[in-house]
């Protein structure tokens, strides 16, 4: 079950505790996301090197998913999950944008110079570098994306 930001579901099971959340478009709604996650990932004393992770991935593949997935961002809605292993965070991303295939994607070539340097692009790189395995799959007219971020 999907909720809003300002109501995030909490599931404990003998499994993994997780979290499901909707985001929708906006600067205010990345902000709101990423708190409830940190509130939500406290009681699980990660080391600031997961929660970094964590939060680069939240971030770039949100904007991404606005920026690159629809028409129009006002348009978008990501469901979110998160779960709590006991190696590692596994992150699914669902959103009805724009087929887009990650684990293909080529990285963009590097800038031999600062004046050949442009903003941008390096999203899906900064990603890989900090999961430990990566999944995408299309779902009927939804891209799922998983991303596991071991625990260091």
């Amino acid at each position: 079950m999907a909720v809003s930001v300002e109501d995030p579901a909490v599931s404990m099971d003998s499994r993994a505790p997780r979290l499901h959340l909707s985001y929708r478009h906006g600067p205010a709604a990345l902000e709101g996301t990423r708190l409830a996650v940190l509130r939500f990932l406290a009681p699980h004393a990660l080391s600031a090197r997961t929660l970094y992770a964590i939060e680069l991935v939240l971030e770039e593949w949100l904007t991404n998913v606005l920026r690159h997935g629809h028409d129009e961002p006002g348009q978008a809605q990501v469901d979110i999950e998160l779960s709590v292993q006991p190696a590692e965070l596994v992150l699914e991303f669902q959103d009805q944008g724009r087929a887009f295939r990650p684990d293909t994607a080529a990285a963009p070539p590097r800038a031999r110079s600062l004046d050949e340097a442009r903003p941008g692009g390096l999203g899906l790189a900064m990603i890989r570098h900090v999961a430990s395995a990566l999944h995408h799959e299309r779902r009927g007219d939804r891209n799922v994306f998983t991303v596991t971020v071991p625990r260091r």
